[in-house]
């Protein structure tokens, strides 16, 4: 995960295509994680994903973000303007880069 406000974080993601849509979870090696939620249509993801961590002010928040980005067979890049959630701080310019192993 690339973000404008956090760095950049390695993730470890999972997810399942049914169909057109898609699902799974998220995590961080510090502690962040989530859910994502989705649908591809033409090569391109249009989703979101739920947050859970630590805000840059060290408070344990909340949150979500709406995602779009493309989707091929063994990549992803999907972006964001952020999460948004109960609390202030929350990763913000988001870039989801996914390779499939």
């Amino acid at each position: 995960m690339e973000t404008g406000t956090h760095g950049n974080q390695s993730l470890l993601v999972n997810l399942t295509q049914t169909g057109q849509s898609v699902a799974g979870a998220w995590s961080a090696a510090n502690g962040w994680e989530g859910r994502i939620s989705g649908v591809i249509e033409q090569n391109t993801f249009a989703g979101e994903a739920t947050f859970t961590g630590s805000s840059v002010n060290r408070v344990e928040c909340d949150g979500q973000g709406t995602f779009r980005g493309s989707a091929s067979s063994d990549a992803l890049s999907w972006a964001s303007t952020g999460f948004t959630g109960s609390c202030s701080g929350l990763p913000a310019n988001l870039r989801f880069v996914l390779q499939r192993r």
